[in-house]
């Protein structure tokens, strides 16, 4: 690694550009979104300009289908993911977690309990620090979230532990193909041997993994497994841990408390610190989050929902009288067989944002539900405030993006409890 390319200059590549300057590293930087040239800095790059490179470091929004990647990769270039350029210089043992949903939760589970437990541990990754900010820290472990966009881009990326929550589709609309989206995730397990440990949700179809070293399956509905729940308990290997009622977790996100057992499980945590962090959890906020209750209506705020296998695991939770809010940014999800399936406690539909018309007219199609379209979230709100009876349950989980009207699923999350709440006037700015 003599001449490297840093593409992408956000938190990551920043981070990576720290690393590289301390390791006496020639390099140059691009971003699409910088008009930057001179110094450091590229302003374009092309066929010709990349082939100084030997290396090329991706930030996670930039990604390995873009066709100056794809060129430099049949150019023989090394092209690598930052996940896996920080992970070359971390020495600390890390437990690195995946899947379409539930990865920060997980996360945040697994590092509260090594800290009770007397270790110290951070996390790391897609929850917001960049790995490489890491580098020549001293810590007991490393707790890392990660991507399908990291994953992309990985060679020798070997965590201690690996754990694979899930897989269902999502974010079609950068890897191409499901296939390319499902072979990401998978790809978590790469370096998987007798040294390494695989953690992963056994009642998952999605996750096909063989001949794998050290795995401990969950299942929350099966005894068979390393960790499962039975009757309303928690167990593992038949040890009786606690019962289900004694935490907030509800039986659709259960699976992140039975993965974070597995972990603490393998590091041999004792029994009292595992039983603290369950018994401790706080749900995270727009994860099925209830925001108020209005006129005997229920509210849940599950923007944190952004592909429809998190709107499945919300309806999961609730038996009758559901307005299903859906919409935002499209990925290029099929909703075709989820609509056709939807749970029979959904009786009204609000379809709003960039996908909303589309959603709407698979609606129509695959279902006999009634809906309604708005072109925003705020005006499609005030409708279902409307239209809601006593005893309904509104249930925000948009199976979507939220960057046609916001910055993030956190900030629609907090825009829509204000529309509910009947905050007019409200600047988004």
């Amino acid at each position: 690694m003599k001449n490297v390319l840093l593409y992408g200059y956000g938190k990551s590549g920043k981070a990576v550009e720290q690393i590289v300057q301390q390791k006496l590293i020639a390099y140059k930087i691009y971003d699409d979104h910088l008009q930057v040239s001179g110094g450091c800095y590229l302003s374009q790059l092309h066929k010709k300009n990349i082939l100084q490179f030997d290396t090329i470091i991706l930030s996670p929004g930039v990604s390995i289908y873009t066709p100056i990647i794809q060129y430099a990769i049949k150019k023989s270039i090394k092209v690598m993911s930052e996940l896996e350029f920080a992970s070359m210089y971390i020495k600390t043992p890390m437990i690195a977690v995946t899947g379409t949903n539930g990865k920060t939760t997980t996360v945040h589970l697994i590092c509260d309990m090594l800290n009770h437990a007397g270790l110290k541990a951070e996390v790391a990754g897609n929850v917001g620090v960049p790995l490489s900010q890491f580098v020549g820290k001293e810590l007991d472990y490393l707790v890392v979230e990660v991507s399908s966009f990291q994953l992309e881009a990985i060679d020798k990326f070997s965590p201690k532990i690996a754990v694979l929550l899930n897989i269902d589709s999502d974010h079609l609309d950068r890897h191409k193909t499901w296939t390319n989206y499902q072979k990401a995730k998978l790809s978590i397990f790469k370096n998987n041997s007798k040294e390494t440990f695989a953690v992963v949700n056994g009642a998952d179809k999605n996750i096909v993994c063989r001949h794998l070293y050290n795995v401990h399956k969950f299942d929350k509905e099966y005894a068979g497994s390393y960790c499962y729940v039975d009757n309303g308990n928690i167990y593992y290997q038949k040890e009786f841990l606690l019962p289900l009622r004694d935490t907030q977790f509800l039986i659709s996100n259960i699976d992140n408390a039975l993965a974070m057992i597995c972990v603490g499980k393998i590091l041999h945590i004792d029994k009292d610190s595992i039983i603290h962090t369950l018994r401790n959890y706080q749900p995270l906020p727009h994860r099925l989050q209830k925001v108020a209750i209005i006129d005997q209506v229920t509210y849940y705020d599950d923007s944190k929902a952004t592909n429809i296998h998190a709107v499945k695991n919300a309806l999961s939770n609730f038996d009758h009288s559901v307005i299903l809010m859906l919409g935002g940014q499209d990925k290029k999800l099929n909703f075709k067989e989820f609509l056709k399936t939807l749970p029979t406690c959904v009786y009204y539909i609000v379809c709003f944002g960039g996908c909303g018309q589309k959603i709407a007219k698979n609606v129509k199609k695959y279902t006999k539900i009634p809906y309604k379209y708005y072109p925003t979230l705020q005006e499609a709100t005030k409708y279902v405030k409307s239209k809601a009876n006593k005893g309904d349950i509104v249930l925000l989980s948009p199976a979507c993006s939220s960057f046609d009207e916001f910055s993030s699923y956190a900030e629609r999350g907090d825009m829509w409890q204000q529309y509910v709440k009947g905050v007019e006037n409200v600047d988004k700015n």
